[in-house]
């Protein structure tokens, strides 16, 4: 499973994805290329590769965001529910967190994979780097930590991504969706542009497992639901 497009010049991409490809043959390997960009859906098409839509990166434009609207009803009754109760939310840069903060999400963390077994590939929500930008929001109620979200620069900060995602197993009900709205409000003000929360999924029918793409599909699909439903 490759991640991602091709680096590099673009003008090596089919000689590198073509090595790419007769370097696992000749080990016996299948190859898929996960998280593809629409530019290099042709690069596949022309080496007779099939695609297929899993979802897309779900981009919120900060500027034009608004929770009116008849769609947006739950989140506006949650958010000015959970903005009336006694949850507090703090903003930390990340070289910033305080020690006590940094124990909090730590203790968050270890109680939230009691209820969500870590994935089989590697991930690096956490420990949260201090290494690059980025930027650390938690939610308390009486004293106790009920959520944590990361966030980490992008497009030389113009654009924030969503890293990190924990809150309390018995967490307050729309708790993420106040919390992401909270986040767009507060990088507007910072004249961020726009955030990301990752990888929106869509995944399809794995369909017969008697053609090849639907054995890719028996093998592909649940590693894909893994990234989509992680954390």
């Amino acid at each position: 499973m490759a991640f991602g497009d091709p680096i590099g010049e673009q003008t090596a991409f089919a000689e590198a994805v073509e090595a790419f490809y007769t370097a696992m043959a000749a080990q016996g390997l299948k190859v898929a290329f996960y998280y593809t960009t629409e530019k290099c859906l042709s690069l596949f098409t022309k080496l007779h590769k099939k695609s297929f839509v899993f979802g897309a990166e779900a981009f919120i434009d900060t500027n034009t965001f608004t929770i009116q609207g008849p769609t947006m009803k739950v989140v506006r009754n949650n958010n000015a529910k959970i903005k009336k109760s006694d949850v507090t939310f703090v903003w930390y840069s990340l070289e910033a967190v305080p020690q006590s903060v940094s124990r909090d999400v730590q203790n968050l963390y270890k109680k939230w994979f009691v209820h969500h077994p870590a994935p089989e590939f590697n991930n690096h929500y956490y420990p949260l780097p201090t290494d690059i930008p980025g930027f650390l929001l938690t939610a308390y109620q009486h004293n106790a930590l009920v959520g944590a979200w990361s966030w980490y620069a992008y497009h030389k900060g113009r654009g924030q991504a969503l890293d990190l995602m924990i809150r309390e197993q018995s967490g307050i009900r729309g708790l993420v969706e106040v919390a992401i709205v909270e986040s767009i409000s507060y990088f507007k003000e910072h004249s961020v542009q726009q955030i990301s929360l990752g990888f929106a999924g869509k995944i399809p029918a794995t369909g017969s497992k008697k053609t090849s793409s639907g054995r890719g599909f028996a093998v592909v699909v649940p590693i894909c639901q893994s990234f989509i439903s992680f954390p």
